[in-house]
């Protein structure tokens, strides 16, 4: 698979500086990101399409952080998962501190003790990844 279907969100104030900065990571590498979007409520929708896989998963973090430093998420809409973990718990402690976090893994395990909902994923993962943000 040569393609990533990126799902990212910044403020609406902020959607200049990230159309420009997207095309600043694809010229550094050598690629166009063809964005959908529904740009009104600041939901950017790049398609990476990249051979390389390390290069591919290098500018999908890139993007990723790039929401997260204009105020954003690494989602708007599609959800985190597995592969948006580690960016969803930095994004998490950048914007809000590790207690949100903790806040977050504190609710899920309240509402699901056997962990049968969604385990290992997003909430849990990130929270376990979060150390190397602390």
């Amino acid at each position: 698979n040569v393609f990533y279907a990126e799902d990212i969100v910044v403020p609406i104030s902020k959607l200049p500086e990230a159309i420009k900065r997207l095309k600043e990571i694809g010229n550094k590498y050598n690629t166009k990101f063809y964005v959908i979007s529904h740009i009104g409520d600041g939901n950017l929708h790049p398609n990476i399409v990249i051979e390389d896989e390390e290069l591919r998963q290098r500018a999908f973090e890139e993007i990723a952080r790039m929401a997260i430093e204009l105020g954003g998420s690494v989602s708007g809409e599609h959800g985190i998962g597995v592969q948006k973990a580690k960016l969803m718990a930095e994004q998490l402690i950048k914007h809000n501190g590790y207690r949100v976090l903790d806040l977050m893994y504190q609710i899920k395990r309240l509402i699901d003790p056997n962990d049968i909902m969604n385990p290992n994923k997003f909430v849990e993962l990130s929270y376990k990844l979060a150390d190397s943000y602390k």
